[in-house]
């Protein structure tokens, strides 16, 4: 049985023969709050360690370290989503998004408890990841550096990489300010870089405030009674659905070309999506 797609009602009948996979996906719901499970980090943790010592693998890791956490729950979201970005950096195709999708979940769900750590993991996660992910993985970083991280050193040694290689875009929002902070703290060179600056503005207005803005959605699916495996359709596969052409940004959100659909606010009303204008986009 797939036990990611077993109704969490079900999980906790079947917890009581103490199978350990079925420990961990029900632990792990717990401590989210997620697919119908109410939040309940004290037994999440303990069916996490049941699950650990029966076996499994995830289990194990989310728990490491959670004895000496000051914020037990928050480390173990971190543990996971380590857990899951290693495992998305080995696949490719649809498996890989689909992991990467629940490491980002978890990162930011441990970010809003309260754990630095992981907002460092988040960025080095997205760092690994590269392409377009380039963008917020140097906006993490650089603001990971501002909230004085414990490893504030290899986040501005992160940035001073990423600018040498070319990897940081002059039309991104966070370009200047990731010049200055390197011009000012580091021993990184940036005087070709520093042509690239002008007053004008940035063409992606991604900003922390922005990546934060929305809360992300737990990807996963339940399998319900006769219906067959189930989950709430994210916003992206809305848009596209709908025939709109869309495209998802780092912090969950979609970006829509207003030349593309110019009648985007008055489609998606009915939906209780919430839209802004950024520059020639409409932001959902």
């Amino acid at each position: 049985m797939d036990v990611e797609r077993t109704p969490t009602q079900k999980l906790k009948r079947m917890s009581e023969k103490g199978d350990a996979a079925v420990l961990c996906e029900l632990g792990t719901r717990l401590l989210g709050g997620v697919l119908g499970a109410a939040s309940d980090t004290d037994s999440a943790l303990s069916l996490l360690e049941r699950a650990s010592s029966g076996g499994s693998d995830k289990a194990k890791a989310a728990i490491e370290g959670i004895q000496e956490s000051e914020n037990p729950a928050a480390r173990a979201m971190s543990n996971l989503a380590g857990w899951y970005a290693s495992k998305a950096l080995d696949e490719d195709g649809e498996a890989a998004r689909t992991l990467r999708d629940y490491a980002v979940y978890w990162y930011r769900r441990s970010i809003s408890e309260g754990e630095v750590s992981a907002l460092y993991d988040l960025a080095r996660f997205y760092y690994m990841l590269g392409g377009d992910c380039y963008e917020p993985a140097a906006l993490l970083f650089k603001y990971y550096w501002e909230v004085e991280g414990e490893r504030s050193d290899e986040a501005l040694g992160m940035l001073s990489r990423m600018l040498s290689n070319g990897w940081l875009k002059s039309g991104w929002n966070c370009y200047y300010d990731v010049v200055m902070l390197l011009k000012e703290y580091s021993d990184t060179d940036t005087s070709g870089y520093e042509l690239d600056l002008d007053d004008s503005e940035p063409v992606d207005s991604l900003t922390v405030d922005s990546y934060f803005e929305y809360s992300p959605e737990y990807p996963g699916t339940v399998e319900e009674s006769g219906r067959g495996p189930t989950r709430r359709r994210s916003l992206l596969e809305t848009l596209l659905n709908m025939g709109i052409p869309a495209t998802q940004r780092a912090n969950g959100s979609c970006s829509v070309k207003i030349k593309d659909c110019p009648d985007l606010p008055e489609r998606v009303k009915s939906l209780g999506y919430e839209v802004k204008e950024s520059r020639s986009s409409y932001i959902v």
